[in-house]
C-alpha cells in the first residue's frame, strides 16, 4: 500500500537527503514492529473474542488513515520533508496496526466454518488487495496531464529529481482517496454477510470443539514456542521466503526503465515503479490462485519447501542485470525484469499460501490443538522479516556494504548518536578506527576517515567545476533563533560572513587588539597572586581560571563588554551553563535525525538543559543590541561588522546574534580547554615543563616585556602548544560533509553522492600510523632535533580544520594560548596534585567536558622543584 506510492514520496521528501534516504526502510520498520505486535498481542487475547468487531473496527480504522492521507496530499504541500516525515509514520503506524487486527479476526472467524476452501479464498483476497493500489496509483498518474518539464526527474537523473507538485499531489489525493472507497466497500459488504450469516459469529466447528474438550480433559495447552518448534521447518520455509522476498520493495524502487523517459510515460518513474509493483503483486496472486490446484501445494512437505524458499535468492543476481539507480542494465529490456518480478512474485504467493492453507495446522500430533488465531500471528512473524530482509540489504547490497565498521552502526544512526549522547564520540571512533583502518562505516549513509588525504578531499578548496561539499545538516542543530551562523551558512552567505570577519582576525586586527589582550593577561595574573596572598603556595582549580580569563577576555572583543568572572572571581551564569548548553545540542540530535520524535523533547530531553540553552542564546542577543548602540570605535569584531552595514554586505542583526553565541563558545571553552591540557601535560613530564620554564624566563627579564610578537619566536613554547593540540584537540569530534552529486574520490575511493563523510580529529592525531608514541606528550616531535619523529605524518594534523571553512580566529587563538600560558609560567611554579592524575579520563560533547584542574600554586622560584 505505501510502498506503491514510493514515488509520491520521493517528491515529498526530495529536499532532505536523510528523509529521503531513510523513508522506505523507516515505512518498513514501522510497519513490522506495529504488525507484529498488533497480531501477538491478539493472539493473546482470545477469550470472549469477537472477530466480526475486530474486523470491523479495522476496516473503519483504515477508511479514516486513508481519508487523513488523502487529504493531507492537497492541504500539507507546504508542510517540510520532516514534517511530513512525522505524520506519515503516524499514519503507517495506524494502518499496521488495523492490518493486524484485521487479519487476526479474518483469519479466526474464517477458520471457524471448518471449509479450507475459505482460508483459500482470504489468502487470494490477500493478493487482489497488492494488486489493487499498484493499480490505482498508475492510473491516478496517468489521469494528471504532466508538465513537459516533469519527465525522467526522479532518482539519480540529471534534472532536480521531482515532479511537478500540483501533479503529485493530485495523483496521490486520488490514490489514498480510492484506497478510502476500497475499505468503506468492504465494511459494508463484511457487514451485509453478517446480517445473512449470523451463524458465522461462531468460531470453531463441532468437531474443533469436541477436540478442545478433549484436550481441557488432558489438561494440555499449547504455547506459541511449541507451536513453532513442532512447525520448525515450515516455519524455517516460511522464515526464507519472506526474507529473500524482502529484497523485492528495495529493488522495485531503485530499478529504472532502460528507455528514455521522454519517449512515453510509461518509462517515467512515477509509473514504472507502480508498474513494477503490479507485476510483482499479480505474480504474487497467481501463485496465491495455484495453491487451489489439487497437488500442487507444498504445504505437506516443509522441508521441500524450504528448499525451493532459499533457492528463490537467484531473484537477487537477476535484479543486479536490470537498471539499478540509473547506472546501466547487463539485459536492456523491461521485459526481462517484468518477467523477473512476475516470477518472484509468484514463488512469494505459492509458498505463502501453501504454508496456510495446504498445510494441517489443527492438530501437531499429539493431539493438541493449534488456534486458529496464531495462524496470522505466524504469517506476522514471517511478515516481519521485511525489517530484517532491509537489514541484510544495508549490510551486504547497500553502496556503503563493501566498506568496512560494527555492522549495528551501519543499520541505524541511533549507534553514533548514543555515542554523543554518553559524550564517548571520540575514543570510540579512535577504537574503531584502530580496528577496521583510516575509514569506518558509523552510521547506514556516513563514513568516517582519519587518512590526511581526506583532509583535502572533503574541506579542501574546489577546482572549477567541483561541487562543494556542504556540511550535513542532520548533524548540527540550528540557533534557536532559527539563522544561520558562520558555522551552518550556505555557501554564499558563509562566503560573505567570511569576508566580513577575515578583517577582524587579521594579524593586522590582533595587533591593534593586544592591548585588550594584555590587559585580561594581567588581570589573570593578579587574581592569581591575590590568591596566594601571604603564604607560600596555594591548591587552586586552574581550570576555572583559564575560563574565567577566555569569557572575559572574548566577551570584551565579541560585545564590548567582559562577563565579569575575573573580577567577581566566580563564573557568570552563562558561562556556567555554555556546557549544559552543548550537551543539550548533543540531545536535540537525536530529534533532528528522527523529527517524528519532536514531540518527545519534552518528555525525553531534561527540561533544565532546554531552558540553559534558550537562556544562553538569549543573553547573547542582549549583548548584541547593546553592542550596536556604541558604533564602530572600538578594534573589536562588532567594529568590522558594522563598517558594512550600510553597503549591502554587512549581516543582519538576527545574523549577528547566532553568530556572537558561536564567537564567545569558540573563542573562550576552546582556548581554555587547550591551556586546561597543555598545564595537565606539561605538570605530568617535569623535563617538559623544566625546559618550557627555562626557555620563557630566559627570554624576558620582566612580565611587561611578554609581548606578542616575541613569543612567536619561542619555538619550544610553540611546539608544546602544538603537541597539546594533537593529543588534546579542543575539538575532539567529527566535522561532517555531504558528498556532493556525482559522487567523489576520498581517499582513493570513490564515495557516492548524498553520503555524509568526515575527519576524526581524535582518531586521526592518536593513530599509530600518522605519529610515533602517538599517546605520549613530545613536543620535541616538531623540533627536527632528532631523527626519531621524522616519519611522523604531520600533513594529518588540521587541529583547526581544513579549507575554506577552517577556523577564522586561529591567530587570535594561538595569540592567547601563547599569551596566558608564558605569562602564567613566568610569574608561577605548579604542581599536579593527586586527585588530577588522571585527569584527561573526560566525555566529550562537541566539546571537553572538563573537571577541575587541581595544582598547586607558588611563586616563581619559591618552592617549586624547577
Amino acid at each position: 500500500m505505501f510502498l506503491a506510492a514510493t514515488p509520491y514520496f520521493y517528491s515529498r521528501f526530495k529536499s532532505d537527503d536523510w528523509t529521503r534516504l531513510h523513508y522506505q526502510p523507516s515505512i518498513q520498520s514501522m510497519s513490522t514492529v506495529t504488525n507484529l505486535g498488533a497480531a501477538y498481542a491478539l493472539a493473546k487475547l482470545q477469550k470472549n473474542a469477537s472477530y466480526p468487531r475486530r474486523i470491523t473496527f479495522s476496516l473503519l480504522m483504515n477508511s479514516v488513515v486513508f481519508t487523513i492521507l488523502a487529504l493531507s496530499a492537497v492541504a500539507m504541500t507546504d508542510s517540510s520533508p520532516r514534517v511530513y516525515f512525522g505524520f506519515l509514520m503516524v499514519m503507517v503506524c495506524a494502518a499496521s496496526l488495523a492490518t493486524g487486527i484485521n487479519q487476526n479476526g479474518v483469519f479466526a472467524h474464517v477458520s471457524g466454518f471448518g471449509r479450507e476452501e475459505y482460508t483459500q479464498a482470504i489468502m487470494g483476497g490477500q493478493g487482489v488487495a497488492g494488486v489493487l493500489p499498484c493499480v490505482v496509483q498508475i492510473f491516478s498518474v496517468l489521469a494528471v496531464p504532466p508538465k513537459e518539464d516533469s519527465i525522467g526527474k526522479y532518482q539519480g537523473q540529471d534534472q532536480d529529481p521531482s515532479m511537478p507538485q500540483t501533479s503529485v499531489s493530485t495523483s496521490a489525493f486520488i490514490y489514498f482517496l480510492t484506497s478510502t472507497g476500497v475499505s468503506v466497500i468492504a465494511l459494508l459488504a463484511f457487514l451485509y454477510l453478517l446480517r445473512q450469516q449470523p451463524s458465522s459469529r461462531q468460531k470453531l466447528t463441532r468437531d474443533d470443539d469436541e477436540s478442545i474438550a478433549d484436550d481441557r480433559e488432558q489438561s494440555k495447552t499449547v504455547s506459541l514456542w511449541t507451536l513453532f518448534i513442532k512447525l520448525r521447518f515450515l516455519a524455517f520455509a516460511v522464515f526464507a521466503c519472506f526474507l529473500v522476498s524482502m529484497v523485492f520493495p528495495v529493488y522495485t524502487a531503485e530499478i529504472q526503465s532502460v528507455n528514455d523517459p521522454a519517449s512515453s510515460r510509461v518509462y517515467d518513474p512515477s509509473v514504472f515503479v507502480p508498474l513494477a509493483f503490479l507485476l510483482w503483486n499479480l505474480g504474487d496472486l497467481a501463485g496465491r490462485m495455484c495453491v487451489a490446484i489439487p497437488g500442487v501445494s507444498l504445504g505437506q512437505h516443509p522441508q521441500i519447501a524450504a528448499i525451493v524458499a532459499i533457492g528463490r535468492v537467484i531473484f537477487i543476481p537477476l535484479y543486479q542485470l536490470c537498471n539499478v539507480n540509473g547506472q546501466g542494465a547487463a539485459v536492456k529490456s523491461d521485459f526481462f525484469y517484468f518477467l523477473v518480478q512476475f516470477f518472484f512474485g509468484a514463488t512469494n504467493g505459492y509458498l505463502g499460501t501453501s504454508f496456510v492453507v495446504r498445510h494441517d495446522f489443527r492438530f501437531l500430533g499429539d493431539r493438541r490443538l493449534v488456534p486458529y488465531p496464531s495462524r496470522p500471528l505466524i504469517l506476522e512473524s514471517a511478515e516481519s522479516i521485511d525489517c530484517l530482509g532491509w537489514i541484510i540489504h544495508t549490510l551486504c547490497f547497500h553502496r556503503l556494504s563493501g566498506y568496512p565498521g560494527p555492522k549495528l552502526a551501519a543499520i541505524t544512526p541511533l549507534v553514533h548518536l548514543i555515542w554523543d549522547i554518553q559524550g564517548k564520540q571520540h575514543s570510540t571512533l579512535k577504537r574503531l578506527h584502530d580496528k577496521y583502518g583510516d575509514v569506518v562505516r558509523i552510521a547506514p549513509n556516513a563514513l568516517v576517515y582519519r587518512a590526511a588525504p581526506a583532509w583535502k578531499d572533503i574541506y579542501g578548496h574546489r577546482k572549477k567545476g567541483q561541487k562543494v561539499f556542504v556540511k550535513d545538516p542532520a548533524l548540527y542543530a540550528p540557533t534557536p533563533n532559527g539563522v544561520n551562523a558562520i558555522i551552518t551558512a550556505n555557501e554564499d552567505d558563509h562566503s560573505r560572513m567570511r569576508r566580513l570577519l577575515t578583517h577582524a582576525f587579521s594579524n593586522k586586527a590582533l595587533r591593534e587588539q593586544e592591548e585588550i589582550l594584555q590587559m585580561y593577561a594581567s588581570m589573570f595574573m593578579e587574581k592569581l597572586k591575590g590568591l596566594m596572598g601571604s603564604a607560600l603556595s596555594q591548591n587552586i582549580d586552574i581550570t576555572c581560571w583559564f575560563n574565567f580569563t577566555t569569557f572575559d577576555l572574548i566577551g570584551d572583543l565579541a560585545f564590548g563588554e567582559p562577563f565579569g568572572c575575573l573580577s567577581s572571581s566566580t563564573y557568570h551564569w552563562w558561562v556556567r551553563i555554555i556546557l549544559d548548553a552543548v550537551k543539550a545540542s548533543a540531545y536535540l540530535k537525536v530529534f533532528w535525525f528522527y523529527p517524528f520524535l519532536v514531540p518527545l523533547v519534552r518528555v525525553l530531553v531534561p527540561k533544565h538543559l532546554l531552558q540553559k540553552r534558550q537562556a544562553s542564546f538569549d543573553l547573547s542577543v542582549e549583548k548584541v543590541r547593546r553592542r550596536l548602540a556604541l558604533g564602530a570605535t572600538r578594534p573589536d569584531f562588532t567594529s568590522y561588522i558594522l563598517k558594512h552595514t550600510k553597503d549591502g554586505k554587512g549581516m543582519s542583526e538576527e545574523e549577528m546574534d547566532a553568530n556572537s553565541a558561536v564567537f564567545v563558545l569558540a573563542g573562550s571553552e576552546t582556548t581554555a580547554a587547550l591551556l586546561s591540557g597543555v598545564t595537565y601535560y606539561l605538570l605530568r613530564s617535569r623535563d617538559k615543563y623544566e625546559r618550557l620554564i627555562r626557555e620563557i624566563r630566559g627570554a624576558f627579564d620582566k612580565d611587561v616585556d611578554i609581548k606578542l610578537s616575541t613569543l612567536m619566536d619561542l619555538p619550544y613554547l610553540n611546539a608544546v602548544l602544538t603537541e597539546a593540540m594533537r593529543v588534546y584537540p579542543p575539538i575532539p569530534s567529527m566535522l561532517p560533509r555531504i558528498v556532493p552529486e556525482g559522487g567523489a574520490m576520498i581517499n582513493e575511493q570513490y564515495v557516492p553522492a548524498k553520503v555524509s563523510v568526515s575527519v576524526s580529529l581524535y582518531s586521526a592525531f592518536h593513530a599509530a600510523s600518522h605519529f610515533k608514541d602517538p599517546e605520549e606528550f613530545v613536543p620535541e616531535r616538531w623540533l627536527n632535533e632528532s631523527d626519531k619523529y621524522s616519519n611522523d605524518k604531520r600533513e594529518v594534523f588540521q587541529p583547526y580544520s581544513y579549507g575554506p571553512r577552517n577556523c577564522l580566529g586561529q591567530h587570535l587563538a594561538n595569540a592567547e594560548m601563547r599569551l596566558l600560558l608564558a605569562k602564567l609560567l613566568w610569574n608561577f611554579d605548579l604542581e599536579l596534585l593527586p586527585e588530577s592524575l588522571n585527569w584527561t579520563d573526560q566525555k566529550s560533547f562537541s566539546l571537553w567536558s572538563r573537571p577541575a584542574l587541581m595544582v598547586r600554586l607558588f611563586r616563581a622560584g619559591a618552592g617549586s622543584a624547577v
